[in-house]
């Protein structure tokens, strides 16, 4: 966004407590729009990016386009 732009979602505050694609994706969007986003994770959990590093051997490349 250019300076001094106002976007739709500025002002608004997003806990991210998700872990698998959507979650991530929409808190990504979220922020694009303007939102401030606090990404929570857990370091007991494993890594989902290691397993979406790894998708593109099941899923089309059209698909991955979203991630």
């Amino acid at each position: 966004a250019a300076a001094g732009e106002q976007r739709p979602l500025s002002g608004v505050r997003v806990l991210d407590l998700s872990r698998v694609l959507a979650g991530p994706m929409c808190a990504r969007t979220f922020a694009e729009h303007g939102a401030d986003v606090l990404k929570v994770a857990n370091s007991d959990l494993p890594d989902m990016r290691a397993l979406l590093s790894c998708l593109h051997l099941l899923v089309p490349p059209l698909l991955l386009w979203v991630c």
